[in-house]
């Protein structure tokens, strides 16, 4: 949406994918990372888009600091879902605070929920996370199912407003849920993140 970037390539990304499922990448920074708050605003978000943000893009202070300045600004009902990838968990804490706050969906793998909440138990890692998140956010925390068939699947629900908390404990939804605030779901997917 900004202008062209004189003199600068896009940068790119290679993924290397074994037999095994296991992913590699390699990956080149460009132009993309001369970013600012005012190139965001160009794409003008209102209620009922969603942004779509990278652990990625938090790990380097050229992208971070306009992000996190433009998430800030956006409108009321923009929704803002965070893949956290493996980065996040090597973020200071004040990023990770300020990126959760901002964040409607968090999209975490086991690893990574793990690495944010330190529980290894995917049920209470789930809740630890949803714990970090405001009110009405969704988690959506990636578990294996089967080692066997390198499936894997999600857990989602709504976390409940503070005022709701005591009344509806937070809870996994079952794969027949019709509620449209709770969900579940499987994938075949290999590789060890289980993206």
């Amino acid at each position: 949406a900004g202008d062209a970037v004189p003199d600068q390539d896009s940068g790119i990304c290679f993924v290397m994918l074994e037999p095994n499922g296991e992913r590699t990448f390699v990956t080149t920074l460009g132009a993309e990372r001369q970013l600012s708050a005012d190139v965001l605003e160009a794409a003008h978000p209102r209620a009922g888009d969603v942004v779509c943000v990278s652990g990625y893009s938090l790990a380097i202070e050229s992208t971070r600091i306009p992000l996190l300045t433009w998430l800030a600004l956006l409108p009321e009902g923009v929704a803002v879902v965070l893949d956290p990838g493996a980065v996040f968990a090597e973020l200071p804490g004040d990023v990770h605070d300020t990126m959760l706050s901002l964040t409607t969906v968090w999209t975490g793998n086991a690893e990574e929920t793990e690495a944010l909440t330190g529980h290894h138990e995917m049920a209470a890692g789930a809740a630890a996370a949803a714990d970090k998140l405001p009110p009405g956010a969704v988690w959506r925390p990636i578990s294996a199912i089967s080692a066997s068939d390198q499936s894997s699947g999600f857990l989602a629900g709504e976390k409940p407003s503070r005022n709701q908390a005591s009344a509806h404990p937070l809870h996994a939804s079952s794969a027949h849920s019709t509620s449209p605030t709770a969900r579940s779901s499987t994938a075949s997917k290999p590789g060890r993140s289980m993206r």
